[in-house]
């Protein structure tokens, strides 16, 4: 049975940096890209709520006047129109990525773009995430009613008691969804490998895998932790920085978030650029990171695992003549 190296699944990802180090460079180009219209989209809704309120004098009364009520519920649902066209925009941009990563691992020969596309398997693999989202829905069903019971023990002020049942209740739908996680943690992948949808494929090729899936993920999940520490660290350095060179100092802060949008992007902005700057390598060393060993994984178990080399034939020796009795028996040679 062919078996998973979750060491060579960890470092795929550090290999392709090395050998791809321009492509990688694109892929934190794109997810910088990401990054930015998300936080963007958020940014500029966030900012027309509280300019709104500021300066209408809607929270000055306890009871504002129905047009502005109106006016800043219009504001909010145009606001969460865009921020929800930001987000799918931002899930079609890591969609694309994480194929790209995975077409580099399973046809590194496809290497035009960057190994960019946006076709049939990224639009799968879109459909892929809705169906594995509604099984994540359907994991916390059987947890309706533990949490029923969890409440009607704390409302009978049994509260160890409920908080016992609460606490199991939520441990059994975590790993249970970890599991299903785990189970189709290839699809992506498969899909890629050849532009079909692999929903049943995924799940059975899993089977006995979960074991070394966890320890990959365990492993990524740390690893993501580490290099977010840093990045925090690093970026938000320099944000804090420019910040405060912008605002003339931090005990200026107030003043400066009192001035115009683009009076304020336009002092920030060579602290922005450089924190874009830095977000592009970071962001495709990490692209790659997480998304290489599954691929990586999956040709491990689409390896066939070496034949048994058949024992070399020894031929039978042959037959030693017989001398039947009627046969006279020869002389024997005189020295």
């Amino acid at each position: 049975m062919t078996a998973i190296s979750v060491g060579a699944a960890l470092g795929s990802g550090f290999s392709l940096i090395r050998r791809k180090p321009m492509t990688v460079l694109v892929w934190g180009l794109l997810a910088a890209l990401a990054i930015c219209i998300f936080s963007g989209a958020y940014a500029g809704m966030m900012w027309s709520f509280f300019t709104f309120a500021m300066t209408s004098g809607m929270f000055a009364n306890s009871t504002p006047p129905p047009e502005l009520v109106g006016e800043f519920v219009g504001r909010i649902m145009m606001g969460e129109g865009l921020f929800f066209l930001a987000v799918i925009v931002m899930v079609i941009l890591r969609v694309m990525l994480s194929a790209a990563v995975w077409r580099a691992v399973l046809h590194p020969e496809r290497g035009s773009w960057a190994y960019l596309r946006f076709g049939v398997p990224e639009l799968l693999i879109l459909a892929m995430q809705f169906a594995i989202g509604l099984l994540f829905n359907l994991a916390f069903i059987p947890l309706v009613p533990v949490m029923l019971v969890a409440g009607g023990l704390l409302a009978a002020h049994q509260v160890l008691a409920g908080a016992i049942v609460g606490v199991l209740g939520l441990l059994v739908a975590m790993v249970l969804m970890i599991y299903v996680a785990l189970r189709f943690a290839l699809i992506g992948p498969m899909i890629v490998e050849d532009g079909r949808f692999h929903f049943i494929d995924a799940w059975a090729i899993t089977r006995g895998k979960v074991g070394s899936l966890f320890l990959i993920a365990l492993a990524l999940v740390v690893m993501v932790w580490l290099v977010e520490l840093v990045v925090v660290l690093v970026i938000g350095g320099v944000g804090a920085a420019g910040l405060g060179v912008a605002a003339g100092g931090f005990d200026h802060l107030m003043e400066f978030a009192q001035q115009s949008p683009q009076l304020i992007v336009a002092r920030l902005a060579p602290a922005l650029v450089i924190c874009a700057i830095l977000a592009i390598p970071i962001g495709g060393a990490m692209t790659s990171i997480f998304a290489a060993p599954w691929a990586r994984a999956l040709l491990d178990l689409r390896a066939a695992p070496p034949a048994a080399v058949p024992p070399a034939a020894v031929p039978p020796p042959e037959p030693t003549p017989e001398l039947s009795a009627s046969e006279p028996t020869p002389p024997l040679a005189l020295a």
